[in-house]
């Protein structure tokens, strides 16, 4: 909350520090656990028993869509302070590239310890307290700036959207801290209904609801650059 009304700069400011820490925290971690597996001898199932993920392929756009919608609330408005389009591009190829690679050495750090991490909400971190008590530690850290800078980031991108309707209504009887403070409460109490049955409800509703969000932007860009083009 402290972060997002402190303004762009102080959030921006926040992810140059906790995402540097984040990756590369996690990517060392799943790199030693790689290296020194548990031995596995549970059979491996890695299909969802979840009835809005029915298979591998349905999940991996899920989980596309779900970062993507949530990325695009975020990086929309932080766009304006890019300095050309080319900054854009690049910064946003170098994400891509980062969080595939992240994903990649997650995902196989995970199958290799498999015995260990199937039945437990945050794998990695187990995973991590297993390699060592200093390892699981660090991890917890970034675990922690992880959660801090999805959130601040959320909440950013509401009041950017809050922004927009106190400029149509400088009437609005609510100011925006405010607004944001009941927002945070909110949020607050509704994170105890468990990471579970969040990600199991929450995140394959908002991968569905983005494929619809991704087809009006790709109809969108496809329909200026043609109209570009025809100018």
């Amino acid at each position: 909350l402290l972060t997002v009304i402190v303004g762009t700069k102080g959030f921006v400011n926040t992810l140059n520090i906790a995402v540097p820490v984040l990756a590369v925290t996690a990517v060392i971690i799943c790199i030693l656990l790689n290296l020194s597996p548990v031995e596995s001898t549970a059979d491996f199932h890695p299909v969802s028993a979840n009835g809005l993920l029915n298979n591998w392929f349905l999940s991996a756009l899920l989980y596309l869509s779900y970062n993507m919608l949530c990325g695009i609330a975020v990086i929309a408005p932080l766009g304006n302070l890019a300095k050309d389009d080319k900054s854009i591009y690049i910064g946003s190829a170098l994400a891509g590239i980062t969080v595939m690679v992240m994903a990649l050495i997650c995902c196989s750090a995970i199958i290799k310890n498999y015995d260990l991490v199937k039945d437990v909400d945050m794998p990695t971190a187990v995973m991590a307290y297993k390699l060592s008590p200093i390892a699981g530690f660090a991890y917890s850290i970034a675990l922690f700036l992880a959660v801090y800078t999805t959130c601040a980031a959320s909440l950013f991108a509401i009041d950017v959207q809050l922004g927009r309707i106190t400029d149509i209504k400088p009437d609005w009887p609510v100011s925006r801290p405010i607004m944001l403070l009941i927002i945070s409460i909110a949020s607050y109490f509704c994170s105890f209904g468990g990471f579970v049955w969040l990600v199991n409800f929450l995140y394959p509703i908002t991968g569905y609801f983005g494929f619809i969000i991704l087809a009006g932007l790709f109809y969108n860009f496809f329909t200026v650059t043609i109209k570009r083009r025809k100018e």
